[in-house]
């Protein structure tokens, strides 16, 4: 961030860097603290599973682990939904941090232009696609809330 040119700051709003600033560091630390472990405990179990089936049923087990090809499937199409729901998320969320950033850094300046109402409609707007796409998140991955 200390090394980007005066250019970059100038094409991105206030609010927008220090927002993608403290959510690219709350999605790593998320990331790091439950996606990693489970896909650990996945893969444990499943090697786990294929070792025990192996080990009683042979046939059984091949039979069994087609349904494993499905699962995988299921699972990166349900992420890579995931994914692009969180992104618009963000740049919504960044967006409703610079209008409030810039709300109240020209308090005076809205107050004296009677803009209030304008500024709490388009913070609103952010708001409710905020939670539009949350609904959208929880409809899609039922599983992870």
């Amino acid at each position: 961030m200390l090394h980007q040119s005066v250019s970059y700051f100038d094409r991105h709003p206030p609010g927008s860097i220090a927002t993608s600033l403290s959510t690219d560091t709350n999605m790593i630390e998320v990331g790091l603290a439950d996606k990693v472990a489970s896909v650990c405990q996945g893969c444990g179990m499943i090697i786990g599973a294929f070792g025990i089936g192996f080990a009683k049923s042979w046939r059984l087990t091949l039979v069994i682990s087609t349904t494993l090809i499905w699962m995988i499937g299921v699972t990166m199409v349900l992420g890579t939904t995931d994914s692009k729901l969180q992104s618009k998320q963000r740049a919504i969320y960044s967006q409703a941090s610079t209008i409030a950033e810039e709300a109240l850094s020209s308090i005076l300046s809205i107050t004296a232009l009677s803009k209030l109402p304008y500024m709490e409609i388009c913070f609103s707007l952010c708001n409710v696609a905020m939670h539009w796409l949350s609904s959208m998140e929880s409809d899609s991955c039922p599983t992870e809330k």
